[in-house]
């Protein structure tokens, strides 16, 4: 499947600017050009507007950071820095766990979405890294930026729907003469985690500082944290899907309660037992147990993956997924100017980044668009779900079950991110009072993912159906009743159930830009200025999913 989307845009602001202030202001600085000292240069900020010269005041919140206070935040990277000041939340970031996310580091504005917000770099678009929009912010070389500029109040007026709730732009470092180098490295108090991000820059000036260019390299690597190695995890998001495996009684072909009563009476349950009230679990020994309730449960609590919560008997998900991805990340920036005359430079920019990420997400469900069935013939029925089946107004149907693949290592993800982008323009002096800046860019994401152990609905039912249980098929066959067959599955029969599933997501960006900024005339209090943008955007997507993995394919789906 493939979309595209193009976006022309032309735009202008206007801005006046009062100049009261201006006159104590001019006064101090003679006072100090009496005393001979010299006054220092300062830099002015530009974020708010398209106009080259904001006052103080602005309509949106305005927030600029150094490259000096992300240094002293402590974080490893860019987005945890971000997140430590007021309007941003945590959207992703390097250690965002399962489910195949990538690893994707995104900014969120006040909780709006991280797709919600423009993110820039030297006042230019980043590539996209998913069909959504997202940003991620991974690909930028810490080495080279010099500072973040974040307006953080809505924006669309100046910038577009993308900036509903604000603009983040990353300033690369202008000049650098020599090399400058940065290394991390960082472990848990448990001795796990680690994490270690090397950067390398260097730059120089030439032809008589008419010329600049900067390089950049940085390399990062982050081992995975699985949630089994924290007990703080263990309950969480507690999953009624579990490895034992559980009947699912249906309302148009329940069994007899009178049966299933006088079943747990024999297991020393006493009471009345509804056949609709709860799915029933299979015990290693093959006795029956509610898995609402937990009556007559005698499986593990609180070790194995299992515990029961709020009397229930749960698998928590918590510690079967990633919460830090296992990443290798590789980056290169190269950008230079030269300028042609004293009113017109030319500059370029260049970026690639080579990431791969591994995420997990436990064990395989049973969550296909149409439950997979047992037939009352499988070999491996325990006595006791017999007798229960065959109290049924229609004994010999087929019957619902769910289960987590226990048997089957972790699904997990292998991704792979490639992303470059190419940029050049010019920008100069038109008139006195009257400058121009444009550009055109393109840059390309291909990523590719591979999901390890994947489970096919259609060889489980192929499995659950044959009249030995699947022997013939894989050694051992598929018997899914109780936590310890479950577990007991076959290197052949995993391999059968099981296969890599491949995919390809290709996006990619085209733009161009051309922006002219000039003073109209002056009231007296100050000038007019106006700003004209005229702009380009097109979007491209392409995704190339496995053939196991369509709607009709049956492939087991994932939370």
């Amino acid at each position: 499947m493939k979309k595209s989307a193009m976006r022309l845009a032309f735009s202008a602001s206007f801005l006046s600017f009062a100049a009261a202030i201006a006159a104590p202001a001019m006064a101090q600085d003679a006072a100090t050009a009496d005393e001979g000292e010299s006054v220092a240069d300062k830099e002015i900020v530009v974020t708010g507007s398209l106009i080259q010269r904001p006052n103080a005041t602005s309509v949106s919140p305005i927030v600029s950071i150094g490259a000096e206070t992300i240094k002293e935040t402590g974080k490893t990277n860019l987005v945890d820095a971000l997140n430590q000041l007021p309007g941003f939340t945590v959207g992703g970031n390097e250690a965002t766990g399962g489910q195949g996310t990538g690893a994707r580091a995104t900014i969120n504005l006040h909780g709006l979405g991280t797709n919600r917000n423009l993110v820039l770099l030297d006042g230019r678009r980043l590539p996209v890294s998913d069909i959504r929009g997202n940003v991620d912010i991974n690909i930028l070389p810490d080495a080279i930026i010099g500072g973040i500029d974040a307006i953080t109040g809505g924006a669309s007026a100046i910038y577009g729907s993308d900036a509903m709730s604000g603009v983040v732009n990353f300033k690369t470092v202008r000049s650098l003469d020599g090399m400058v180098a940065d290394a991390q490295v960082g472990i848990s108090e448990k001795g796990d985690a680690f994490k270690f991000k090397a950067s390398l820059a260097f730059g120089t000036n030439f032809a008589d500082d008419r010329g600049r260019v900067i390089a950049a390299f940085s390399y990062a690597k982050q081992d995975p944290l699985n949630g089994s190695q924290r007990s703080f995890f263990f309950d969480k998001t507690p999953s009624s899907f579990i490895g034992t495996g559980t009947f699912i009684p249906s309302a148009t072909n329940a069994p007899d309660g009178a049966v299933l009563t006088a079943l747990f009476n024999s297991y020393g349950v006493a009471g009345t037992r509804s056949p609709l009230a709860s799915n029933l679990g299979f015990n290693n020994d093959g006795t029956l147990f509610t898995q609402t309730g937990a009556l007559n449960y005698r499986g593990p609590n609180g070790v194995n993956g299992y515990a029961i919560v709020g009397g229930n008997v749960r698998m928590p998900v918590g510690q079967q997924i990633d919460y830090i991805n296992g990443l290798n990340r590789k980056t290169a920036f190269l950008k230079a100017d030269y300028e042609l005359s004293p009113d017109i430079t030319m500059y370029g920019q260049f970026m690639f980044v080579d990431l791969t990420t591994t995420t997990h997400s436990g064990g395989s469900l049973t969550q296909f668009p149409t439950l997979t069935t047992i037939p009352v013939t499988n070999p491996f029925i325990p006595a006791d779900l017999r007798t229960i089946l065959a109290s049924r107004p229609n004994p010999t149907a087929p019957f619902a079950w769910n289960a987590r693949y226990v048997g089957i290592p972790y699904k997990g993800w292998d991704e792979n991110y490639e992303i470059q982008q190419y940029m050049a323009g010019l920008k100069g002096n038109i008139a006195e009072g009257w400058s121009f800046d444009g550009f055109v860019s393109y840059d390309q994401s291909v990523h590719n993912s591979v999901m390890h152990f994947a489970t096919l609905k259609s060889r489980v039912q192929t499995l659950l159906n044959a009249a030995d249980g699947g022997r013939s098929i894989c050694a051992g066959g598929f018997n899914p009743f109780g936590d310890s067959n479950a577990r007991s599955l076959s290197a052949a029969c995993v391999s059968y159930l099981t296969k890599d599933a491949i995919s390809i997501e290709r996006l990619s960006q085209t733009q161009a830009q051309l922006q002219i900024n000039g003073k109209l005339f002056d009231l007296g209090a100050g000038p007019v200025q106006l700003a004209v943008v005229g702009g380009y955007r097109k979007n491209t997507y392409e995704f190339t999913p496995d053939a196991d993995t369509t709607a009709n394919s049956g492939f087991a789906h994932w939370r």
